[in-house]
């Protein structure tokens, strides 16, 4: 912890090429100016040889300190076949102004599974995804993320018409931003062709205030987005977390939660590490 006072863009773990099969688990990371977890490193399709890692059990939080920016607590490029994310929990991921990604899957990060990780309080998006293929988000929750445009989830673009972005299931948006055609799930391609493939589903998405959220490259409220053949399962409906009036508890559900009974969402295990506080 308390790391980059010599060289800000230094990282707490970095994992380059030729790493195969490491285990990153039960960490505390924090107090940061650039990123607390780093792997991959080829930074398009090249052959990476960094593959099957598992980043497991870890607690994330102050990273980026209002710095730095094009960052995050969790930062990946390039293949990664076999590689799973799992258990972590991040929050207060802010850098200077723009680019303060929860959880950033930069150039051809591809081949990767994120599940049961808690992201909250980011300056820009929960996860964003540059571009790469057959990408996994599953059973996680993105919660108060972004006051930027950007949303809870962003896509740039795709590389190959033929490419499966990522999947999106069973997942929580808890977003707590007041302000009306709020994006929760952006797009940002340059033109229609390049706009990502994925398939989105069995998620449940809250705004806070009730008021009306933003899905994909053409701005669609959520009844749209669904005539698109997204979210056709999804549902708009407070996840019901435990005290979540007080903002700052872990995010236990109620055993009545519509995520839970209707979507099939998994509660997350607590880390021991976790402390409470907003």
């Amino acid at each position: 912890y308390d790391g980059g006072h010599l060289f800000p863009m230094g990282v707490g773990i970095l994992l380059q090429r030729a790493t195969i099969n490491v285990l990153i688990t039960e960490n505390s990371i924090y107090q940061f100016f650039h990123t607390a977890i780093q792997i991959g490193w080829s930074w398009g399709y090249d052959e990476s040889s960094s593959y099957n890692h598992s980043i497991s059990f870890n607690y994330i939080h102050h990273i980026g300190q209002y710095l730095l920016s094009d960052l995050a607590g969790i930062y990946t490029c390039g293949l990664l076949n076999g590689t799973l994310i799992t258990n972590n929990v991040l929050h207060d991921i802010y850098g200077y102004f723009l680019y303060d990604w929860g959880v950033y899957l930069a150039d051809g990060t591809s081949q990767l599974m994120i599940t049961n990780t808690i992201v909250y309080n980011t300056g820009s998006a929960a996860f964003t995804m540059i571009y790469g293929f057959n990408n996994t988000f599953q059973n996680n929750i993105l919660a108060r993320s972004s006051n930027q445009s950007d949303g809870a989830l962003s896509l740039y673009r795709r590389e190959s018409l033929n490419h499966l972005s990522f999947t999106f299931q069973h997942n929580i948006v808890y977003d707590t931003v007041n302000e009306s055609g709020r994006w929760i799930f952006q797009v940002q391609a340059p033109d229609p062709f390049s706009s990502p493939l994925v398939i989105m589903n069995y998620n449940c998405y809250f705004n806070l205030y009730g008021n009306m959220m933003i899905f994909g490259l053409g701005r669609l409220v959520f009844s749209e987005w669904q005539e698109t053949n997204h979210d056709t399962n999804s549902i708009i409906d407070n996840p019901l977390f435990i005290d979540a009036d007080s903002q700052c508890n872990f995010f236990n559900l109620n055993i009545v939660s519509p995520a839970v009974k209707e979507l099939d969402f998994k509660p997350i295990q607590q880390l021991s590490q976790w402390k409470s506080g907003c």
